[in-house]
């Protein structure tokens, strides 16, 4: 569907050139497994510093955090602190955010959020950008091989 890339593309604008936000960008598996990495070595401390403190925290794959009950709390947790700072937070999961198993406070909090659902691009819409590439990267190719790349 493409939320990674969006994320990813959130983030890179979000700290390239000309912007001073620092942004932080981490998949849920990811940022639970360094945060229980954390609690093992003792530096929950460092991480909440880096994450609690960032301009913009963007998290993928939600979806991740469910049976983690540690983890769901700390992320609760961080959400409330970067918001409070002023700072943004995009979150995505494949799963709608209602459908998430996830504790009752961060489905509170994520009740409040606004969730933009997002739909795969029709057929002559990806034509369109397999041509739009094409012509912006100098290839040339027939109908058919744009329409099986689309």
């Amino acid at each position: 569907m493409g939320k990674t890339a969006l994320l990813r593309a959130m983030c890179a604008l979000g700290s390239g050139p000309g912007s001073r936000l620092d942004c932080v960008y981490a998949s849920a598996e990811d940022w639970c497994n360094q945060y229980y990495h954390a609690i093992q070595q003792k530096t929950t401390r460092q991480f909440r510093s880096r994450h609690r403190s960032c301009d913009m925290l963007l998290m993928d794959d939600l979806q991740f955090i469910e049976g983690k009950p540690g983890g769901q709390s700390e992320l609760l947790h961080t959400v409330k602190h970067v918001l409070d700072r002023g700072g943004r937070v995009v979150l995505s999961s494949t799963p709608h955010p209602a459908e998430l198993d996830v504790d009752e406070a961060l489905r509170a909090l994520l009740r409040r959020a606004f969730p933009a659902v997002m739909l795969p691009p029709e057929e002559d819409e990806r034509l369109e950008v397999v041509r739009h590439l094409a012509r912006r990267w100098g290839l040339k190719a027939t109908e058919d091989v744009y329409a099986l790349v689309a």
